[in-house]
């Protein structure tokens, strides 16, 4: 399969390139799929920055003393 002009490999290759980001490709979901898993539809989504940010702020920031 194609990814950017380049020829992907699949994850289930034994083989690891340093720096190299492997993806899920065809081959991959088929034989995921004939063990029995199933594939999400959507990527789960991610926190947003700014409630990240707001969460470290609470954490980071002293509290006042009563």
């Amino acid at each position: 399969r194609l990814n950017d002009g380049f020829l992907q490999e699949a994850i289930i290759s034994p083989t690891i390139t340093l720096g190299i980001r492997k993806e899920l490709t065809e081959l991959d979901v088929a034989f995921l799929t004939d063990l029995g898993y199933e594939m999400a539809a959507a990527p789960v989504p991610e926190p947003s920055v700014i409630l990240l940010l707001v969460g470290a702020a609470f954490l980071v920031l002293p509290r006042r003393k009563r």
